[in-house]
């Protein structure tokens, strides 16, 4: 997870072994909930609190503008296997 001044990009790699995972983060005074659904570092899909992400050409990276990031968000992740 990498944090920019306009926004926050998530570049998930998780081991089989963190299938599922789930990470607390603060960002701008804020409390984000990321979700991942499966494990491996190719995203399906990727929605915050059920809004759909953008997620780049290559599958490997989605991207929330901070605009968009509020109190309690949960970003939910699902991974291809």
């Amino acid at each position: 997870i990498n944090f920019t001044l306009d926004d926050m990009l998530i570049t998930p790699c998780v081991p089989k072994e963190y299938e599922n995972a789930e990470v607390i983060t603060p960002f701008n005074g804020h409390r984000i909930t990321v979700k991942y659904v499966g494990y491996g570092a190719k995203i399906q899909s990727a929605e915050a609190d059920g809004k759909p992400l953008l997620v780049s050409s290559d599958g490997r990276s989605a991207a929330i503008e901070k605009s968009r990031i509020c109190d309690d968000l949960t970003i939910t992740i699902t991974l291809k296997i």
